[in-house]
C-alpha cells in the first residue's frame, strides 16, 4: 500500500494491491455576476518518470486500465479532437478527430476502444435559472489505436438535471451507460 497523507492533494503514487490512482481532478466554480457559471477543472496525471502526480492542460483525461495511455481533451470544451497520450513520455502518440465535438471520454475495461460523448456547448457551463440543460447530442465508440468508430445521436435525459451526461462502460465493456438521474427528494413534513 503507497499513501500520500502528508499532501491536501496526492503528490506521490497513491496505491494499494493491484490499483492506483492514475489521475485526479480538482473543481472551482467561476461566476461572472448574473451570468452563466462555469465549473473548472484543474487534472493532475501521473508521471511514472517523476512518480509524481503533475499538472496538466487538458480540460478532461481519462486513463486507460493498466496505467499505459490515457485520452486527453483540450480546452475549451467540446473539442474537436481527442488526443492519446503515452503515460510514460506524457506525449500524445496520435489525435482522433471528430465530427461532433466531445466533452466526455472514458476507457474500455480492455482498453482498447473510447466511449466519446459529444455536446452542442461546454457541459461544465450551467446557466443562470437553468440548472441541468444539458446539450449532449450523442456519443462515438472509437478504436483507440487506429481512431475508427461511428457516431451516435443521443439525446439529454429530460429528468437528469446535470448539465454533464457521460457516458461510460459497463464492467464486461460489452455496454456503455449514462449515470442514473439524480435521486427525487423527498418531501418533509413538521
Amino acid at each position: 500500500m503507497r499513501t500520500d497523507v502528508g499532501n491536501p492533494f496526492p503528490r506521490r503514487l497513491v496505491a494499494a494491491g493491484h490499483t492506483a490512482v492514475a489521475a485526479y481532478s480538482t473543481a472551482r466554480t467561476r461566476s461572472s455576476g448574473d451570468g452563466p457559471k462555469t465549473i473548472e477543472y484543474t487534472w493532475h496525471l501521473y508521471d511514472p518518470a517523476s512518480g509524481m502526480y503533475e499538472r496538466t492542460p487538458w480540460a478532461h483525461l481519462d486513463v486507460a486500465p493498466g496505467m499505459r495511455q490515457a485520452a486527453v481533451l483540450e480546452g475549451p470544451l467540446p473539442a474537436s479532437r481527442v488526443g492519446v497520450l503515452d503515460m510514460k513520455t506524457q506525449r500524445v502518440t496520435h489525435w482522433i478527430p471528430v465530427g461532433h465535438p466531445v466533452g466526455g471520454v472514458s476507457w474500455s475495461p480492455d482498453g482498447r476502444r473510447l466511449v466519446l460523448t459529444a455536446y452542442d456547448k461546454n457541459p461544465d457551463v450551467i446557466g443562470p435559472g437553468d440548472p441541468g440543460s444539458c446539450s449532449r447530442t450523442g456519443y462515438y465508440v472509437v478504436d483507440a489505436a487506429s481512431g475508427r468508430g461511428s457516431f451516435h445521436t443521443l439525446a439529454p435525459d429530460p429528468d437528469n438535471f446535470n448539465s454533464r451526461q457521460d457516458l461510460g462502460w459497463s464492467r464486461s465493456g460489452t455496454l456503455i451507460w449514462a449515470r442514473p438521474r439524480p435521486c427525487p427528494r423527498r418531501a418533509s413534513t413538521t
